[in-house]
This record gives structure tokens, C-alpha cells and sequence, in this order.
């Protein structure tokens, strides 16, 4: 799908909406997202499995509004292929903002705002954001997950790593899943992709205006939404966070945080490898290779 083809699409179910400027903010591999009129943002996913996750985010969303102390997109356009349409895209009021990793710094005040952020997001019932839930999650789920990622890391990505970076690579997974410490926690509703990018703070610094980007949102390890902070100021932005957050802390939390963190180049790999792109894969690799020797 291409920028022309969205246009169309728009003007097909929207007409409502005028379009007097479109600019394309991303164009991935999942999903294609469009700025029109510097108002409105619409997103397309690119592939067919992506929809059934687009879908995911439009029943999550109205749920979460209003619920968490810091706003999430208000969905306002939706068409779903399960509800007969031919086609899945959905549109929101744009917030306005720069990613948390834009700033110059990270105040102590939106630190205090992420801390009570991540507090309720991860305390929301998970009946509640995904009432057709079969079965309470648990661990071993997410154990399972991860076990199912190591397998694709060791049959597409270990054999271009070096002996060295291949042994490091295969020493830090084995260690996380063997690890039974690492699968006690609550499973909670989790953002699963919380960059800084997804951030959305006034250019100033004074606060954060919203925290976009929900299509991987699921039950997991609550962890895991700390590894951005990781990747952004390591262990310091990570416990001044902590120190506002009121969830529960465990012995292992810090480890699984950093575990996040270092393998988030294999993920890069991996997308590099699907759109064959040399040069984006050859950068990931570096990535990974700094990653593990830290």
C-alpha cells in the first residue's frame, strides 16, 4: 500500500474529511501511518496479519481513554474487515508532541508523570482491556513466547554473528530462560513497545501529551515497558522512574529490564533480513554487537 492508494481509501470511506496536506510519519514494514492536515492521523497496515493487531488497538483504545493519567489516541475513524468492511485502517485526532528521546534532557516532573502512568496502565484489569481474554495469562506464557523468539534468533540470526558474538548471543538467552526467577512475575497489561518515540512530551520538556503506538499492547511482563527508558539513560533514568512507580518490584526486575533492552537489536535483524536491506542489517548487527558487550 502506498501513500496514493491511502488517499483513495480516505476519500472512499471519510469524505467527510478534506484533505488539503498529507505527509507520511512512518512507512514500515507493518504499518503505514499518514499526518493529513496536520490534525488527523491515520493509519494502514501494510500486510494482512497486521490487521487482526490493528483491530486489537481499536477495542483497546476507547477502553484505556479516559482511565489513565496520561491520554492515549481517541479513535475516531475505524474500518474493520471483520465488521464486513474491505478494508482495516483507523484515524485519530493528532497529538502533538516530541518523543521523549528529542528532549535535551528528562525532567524529574516527567519522569514523576511515566512513573504514575505505568503505575495504572499496569494495575487495569485485564478483563477489562481484553474482555474475550481466554484463560488468565501466566509466565509460563510469556516463557513460552520468548522461547518461540529464541528459536527464530538461533535458525535466522546466529549463524551471520561471529563466534564470538554467536556464543555471547546464546549465553545471555539461555541464561534468561533457564532462569526461573524470571517468570514469577503478575502478568499485567503491558504496552510491549514503549519506546521513547511513543512518548509524546511538549517540546519544552514540561510534560507528556500523550503515549501512542498500542497495536502490540497484551498481558506480559511489566518490565519490559522499562527497557526504553533503559535504552535511553540506562539504569539511572530507569530507577528515578522506579522510584515513582507503584507497581510490584522484584528481585529480578532490573535484570529482566536490561534483558529487554540488549536484545532489541535481534528484532532489527530480523527486519532488516525481511525487507533485504544490506545496509540497515549490517548497522543492526553493529547494534547487537555493541549491545552484548556491555
Amino acid at each position: 500500500m502506498e501513500i496514493d492508494d491511502c488517499r483513495q481509501l480516505l476519500a472512499q470511506y471519510f469524505p467527510q474529511v478534506e484533505i488539503h496536506s498529507l505527509a507520511v510519519i512512518l512507512s514500515g514494514w507493518d504499518a503505514l501511518v499518514l499526518d493529513v492536515n496536520d490534525r488527523l492521523i491515520f493509519r494502514f497496515p501494510r500486510r494482512s496479519e497486521n490487521e487482526a493487531l490493528m483491530e486489537k488497538q481499536m477495542d483497546l483504545l476507547p477502553r484505556l481513554a479516559g482511565r489513565l493519567p496520561i491520554p492515549v489516541p481517541q479513535l475516531q475513524y475505524a474500518c474493520r474487515k471483520s465488521a464486513g468492511d474491505a478494508h482495516t485502517l483507523m484515524g485519530y485526532p493528532k497529538i502533538a508532541g516530541v518523543g521523549l528521546d528529542e528532549l535535551p534532557a528528562v525532567s524529574q516532573e516527567l519522569l514523576w508523570q511515566l512513573g504514575e502512568f505505568l503505575s495504572a496502565l499496569h494495575c487495569f484489569p485485564l478483563e477489562k482491556a481484553f474482555p474475550g481474554l481466554d484463560g488468565a495469562p501466566s509466565p509460563q506464557d510469556w516463557q513460552e513466547l520468548y522461547e518461540e523468539t529464541y528459536s527464530w534468533v538461533q535458525d535466522l540470526i546466529l549463524p551471520r554473528l561471529s563466534r564470538p558474538d554467536r556464543l555471547a548471543a546464546s549465553l545471555l538467552w539461555e541464561i534468561f530462560l533457564s532462569g526461573e526467577d524470571n517468570f514469577r512475575f503478575q502478568p499485567s497489561l503491558i504496552h510491549a513497545d514503549l519506546g521513547p518515540e511513543h512518548i509524546l512530551c511538549e517540546p519544552s520538556g514540561a510534560g507528556i501529551q500523550g503515549v501512542i503506538d498500542w497495536e502490540d499492547a497484551r498481558p506480559g511482563d511489566p518490565a519490559l515497558d522499562f527497557a526504553g527508558l533503559f535504552s535511553l539513560g540506562r539504569e539511572a533514568l530507569v530507577d528515578r522512574t522506579l522510584s515513582f512507580y507503584q507497581g510490584v518490584v522484584d528481585e529480578t526486575f532490573r535484570r529482566r529490564v536490561r534483558f529487554y533492552d540488549t536484545i532489541a537489536p535481534f528484532y532489527e535483524i530480523r527486519y532488516a533480513l525481511t525487507i533485504q536491506d544490506e545496509s540497515q542489517l549490517n548497522h543492526a548487527i553493529e547494534t547487537l554487537r555493541c549491545s552484548l558487550r556491555v
